[in-house]
């Protein structure tokens, strides 16, 4: 957590150091994955203060059926909570990309294997809300009148594929411009 204040203390110094440097979609999207990854953040620790609180509640711990329905409540926390790992995971790799998209290092091989993960999340988080829908507990909900749920869809199969697709272009193009700096 502490790397992560640093780097947002150095990306906006900069800003205020040198004016509106760099690309204004990227620095955009920078600011929103900051304020996205906050708002994963504190969800995390909601969500398990939340599961906490509940077992408390039920004065047992969490080692009866997730599927005996005094239980779902924490099942779906549980979900969410794998959920939320994974989107924190895939807004650090987005941040990660956006960074060496700043520097100069488009293609790099690190950014391939971050598009790869982000294709695997993307993935993993389809078969949560497969298994969520499987046994009967749907996590869905509704926050600040923006509608937030983990469900299987057809779209994200596209998504898994685009990422593992452009995974490949930059592994190609770090190859590429390998074989460009051994000829030079």
């Amino acid at each position: 957590m502490k790397m992560l204040l640093q780097q947002f203390a150095r990306d906006f110094g900069e800003l205020g150091v040198k004016g509106m440097k760099g690309d204004g979609l990227l620095i955009a999207a920078k600011v929103l994955l900051y304020v996205l990854l906050v708002g994963l953040i504190l969800s995390f620790v909601m969500s398990i203060v939340g599961l906490v609180g509940y077992g408390v509640s039920q004065g047992t711990a969490l080692l009866v059926s997730p599927l005996e329905p005094v239980w779902r409540p924490a099942t779906r926390l549980l979900i969410g909570l794998a959920a939320l790992d994974t989107a924190i995971g895939i807004v650090l790799r987005l941040m990660a990309l956006i960074d060496t998209v700043e520097s100069g290092e488009v293609f790099a091989m690190a950014n391939a294997k971050r598009l790869e993960w982000i294709g695997g999340a993307v993935v993993g988080l389809m078969a949560l809300g497969f298994f969520a829908n499987m046994i009967g507990v749907a996590v869905r909900g509704d926050i600040n009148g923006f509608p937030v749920s983990i469900d299987p869809a057809p779209g994200g199969v596209a998504i898994a594929l685009l990422l593992f697709i452009l995974a490949r272009v930059f592994r190609k193009g770090a190859e590429m411009q390998g074989d460009l700096e051994g000829t030079v």
